[in-house]
């Protein structure tokens, strides 16, 4: 959770909502998923993803929505940096590798 806050802290992206799932073991491999709602614009968006792929942890992107309002389109919002920003919905899986036990 950490590391991704910073990411966002560090693109300055806001952060609008983040909720912790439930941990998932599967194997050898334990997935928490998190559900995130952050407003940028396209640009720190397509940086974001970046850093998600060069994190040092293993992060898997499970669904994007990217939501612009047809208001926008419309007209309704005068400044060009708010007709810019987008608000986006992820469902993300931080992948944790156990390590084995071994028979003694």
């Amino acid at each position: 959770l950490k590391d991704l806050t910073d990411v966002l802290e560090k693109l300055d992206i806001k952060l609008l909502q983040i909720e912790p799932g439930s941990k998932n073991r599967k194997g050898t491999t334990t997935y928490i998923p998190y559900s995130m709602e952050i407003k940028c614009d396209y640009e720190q968006f397509g940086k974001f993803i970046t850093e998600l792929e060069g994190n040092n942890r293993l992060i898997s992107i499970e669904e994007i929505q990217i939501r612009n309002g047809v208001e926008k389109v419309r007209g309704t919002i005068n400044d060009i940096t708010e007709l810019n920003n987008i608000i986006t919905t992820l469902s993300i899986n931080t992948i944790t590798l156990n390590k084995a036990k071994t028979k003694k």
